[in-house]
């Protein structure tokens, strides 16, 4: 299996077979060979519909990287297909339901990070890089120090900070 990322070649991929799809716009989709396109359902507007992404090896932007199930014979695979939309739509539901958990944590976990307490060691260095910063003001103010001098001076001040 591939990563999201990793786009499994065309030339590979079956006719008719459902795959994990990365594309503008849908998420699951059949392949069609004949076309080089993914029918898969589309939400617009809070309408959900077939429509069909071309690979990005022709002239789309959609990439397989999972393989799933197989289309049954018998069922078109076009945008006009309803037996086709009640195939895809619980593929479709279950890997938009883990996309949105996938974010969700990713989310969470960022937000902790953003608020777990410092460590004793972050927060003297953020002290030390304000009192710098705050040296840097008063002497701009005062004007006594040539530039080139008060900004060596206060790369020094900046190094130790984060040292």
């Amino acid at each position: 299996m591939n990563t999201r990322d990793e786009k499994m070649p065309m030339a590979v991929m079956q006719d008719r077979r459902i795959y994990r799809i990365r594309s503008r716009n849908l998420v699951v989709g059949a392949w069609r060979a004949e076309t080089q396109g993914f029918i898969g359902i589309r939400e617009k507007f809070g309408d959900l519909y077939l429509f069909e992404e071309y690979h990005s090896e022709v002239r789309g932007t959609a990439f397989a990287w999972e393989a799933l199930d197989m289309v049954p014979d018998g069922v078109e695979i076009s945008e006009d297909s309803e037996t086709l939309f009640k195939i895809l739509t619980p593929l479709d539901a279950e890997i938009n339901r883990r996309l949105r958990e996938d974010y969700d944590r990713e989310l969470l976990e960022a937000e902790s990070k953003r608020w777990a307490p410092k460590t004793l060691e972050e927060v003297e260095r953020e002290e030390r890089l304000e009192a710098a910063k705050e040296w840097w003001r008063e002497q701009r103010e005062l004007d006594a120090v040539p530039f080139k001098e008060l900004v060596r001076e206060f790369a020094q001040r900046l190094k130790e900070a984060y040292e």
